[in-house]
C-alpha cells in the first residue's frame, strides 16, 4: 500500500485553453461511469490521458484530482497520488497544453518528501517545513522564521 502525496497545483496559461481543460474534466467527473475502469473513479488522472488521446499505461498516472476550481484565468487541482508528485501526468499536460504554466507543491509525510517548482514563491511562499513528533506542523517562508 502506498503512502499517498498531496500536491496543489496552479495553472495559468491561454484562457481558452484553461477553460478547455477545466470542461474535459467537469465533463469526465459527470460521467455515470470512468473513461477507463480503475479504482480511482472519474477523475483518475489516466481518464484525463485518455481523454487527451494519450495512453494511460505509458504514463503514470496512480492518483486523481480530489477538486479543482478555475477562477481569475488559475485553474486550481488538488491531487492524491501514490508516493510522489505525478511528474510523467504534468509532463504529458504540458505537451498537450504548451500556453500552461504548471506551479505545484507537492507533500508525502511518510518519506519526508516536500517540493515545489514555485520558486518565486508565487502561489506557494512557504519554503521551509518543522514536522516534528512533538510539535503541530507549521511551515515558514523563510529559514531566520523556521
Amino acid at each position: 500500500m502506498p503512502n499517498w502525496c498531496s500536491t496543489s497545483y496552479r495553472i495559468q496559461g491561454d484562457s481558452k485553453e484553461l477553460k478547455q481543460f477545466n470542461k474535459l474534466i467537469q465533463a469526465l467527473e459527470k460521467r455515470k461511469h470512468p473513461l477507463v475502469k480503475s479504482d480511482f473513479g472519474n477523475l483518475w488522472l489516466g481518464c484525463i490521458v485518455e481523454k487527451l488521446h494519450g495512453n494511460s499505461e505509458e504514463t503514470y498516472c496512480r492518483g486523481y484530482i480530489i477538486d479543482y476550481k478555475l477562477e481569475d484565468d488559475t485553474l486550481s487541482l488538488h491531487v492524491e497520488s501514490a508516493w510522489a508528485e505525478p511528474y510523467e501526468w504534468r509532463a504529458f499536460i504540458k505537451k498537450q497544453y504548451p500556453s500552461f504554466q504548471i506551479y505545484y507543491m507537492s507533500e508525502e509525510g511518510g518519506c519526508g518528501y516536500y517540493v515545489t517548482n514555485d520558486k518565486d514563491g508565487k502561489f506557494f511562499p512557504d519554503k521551509y517545513l518543522l514536522d516534528s513528533d512533538e510539535l503541530e506542523q507549521q511551515y515558514f517562508t523563510t529559514s531566520e522564521e523556521a
